[in-house]
């Protein structure tokens, strides 16, 4: 299985993100469109949220986001 990598910029971009920068860069726009693609579809069988993100690298982003690595 491999590993998806996000560039380099993106992850500047994130890093940025993460600390509030407004959105002045192309970058910074790209990442906040991409972690806007988040969708939560509530599932009542189990009675909780199914995360998906509709983006190409929505999920990377947003957990490069909140833990500064990707796991």
């Amino acid at each position: 299985m491999s590993k998806k990598r996000i560039p380099r910029k993106f992850k500047k971009a994130c890093k940025a993100y993460r600390s509030g920068m407004p959105l002045k860069t192309r970058s910074l726009r790209y990442v906040h469109t991409q972690v806007l693609g988040r969708v939560d579809r509530f599932q009542p069988y189990i009675g909780d949220y199914e995360t998906t993100f509709s983006t190409k690298y929505g999920e990377l982003l947003s957990e490069y986001i909140d833990y500064g690595t990707i796991v």
